[in-house]
Parts: structure tokens; sequence; C-alpha cells
């Protein structure tokens, strides 16, 4: 085997070893973007659901607070109903 055809050998594995490790690198490293591009998914999922969780919260608070007022409203008028009666009056 001639030199020039040893040194062409050299050349093509040289090549195709570099060539295989690279496109293996590349594969990892897209493998690895395509999985933090999940895990911000889930992050941005979750905190969806964080958000229609309070949402929820807030609402069922809202409705609280409007049955607790209308009950102290209740509670108010009959106060000053009763307060208002004539046996307080002639006193």
């Amino acid at each position: 085997m001639s030199a020039a055809a040893k040194v062409t050998l050299m050349g093509s594995v040289i090549f195709t070893i570099t060539s295989v490790a690279a496109v293996h690198w590349q594969q990892n490293k897209e493998r690895e973007r395509m999985h933090q591009g999940v895990i911000r998914d889930e992050a941005r999922l979750a905190a969806k659901q964080r958000i229609e969780d309070n949402t929820r919260e807030l609402e069922a608070q809202r409705q609280l607070e409007r049955e607790l007022r209308k009950q102290q409203d209740m509670v108010s008028a009959a106060a000053a109903a009763s307060s208002g009666s004539p046996g307080t009056a002639a006193a």
C-alpha cells in the first residue's frame, strides 16, 4: 500500500470518527434542550394551575363574605327593630 493511500485512508477514518462523534454530541444537546422544554412546560402548567386554584379560592371567599354580610345585616336590622320597640321607648 502506498504512502498516499495510507494518508487517504487515515484521513477518511479520522473524518468519519469526527463526524460520528459530532452527530452524537449534537443529538445529546438536542435531547437535553427538549427535556428542558418539558420541564419549562410543566412549570408553566403548574403556575397556571396555581392561578386557577387561587381564582377559585378567591371566588369562594367572596361568596362567603357576601353570605356573612347578609347575615350581619339581618342581625343588625333585627337589633335595630328590637331597640326601637315600644317597650324601650316608654322607659
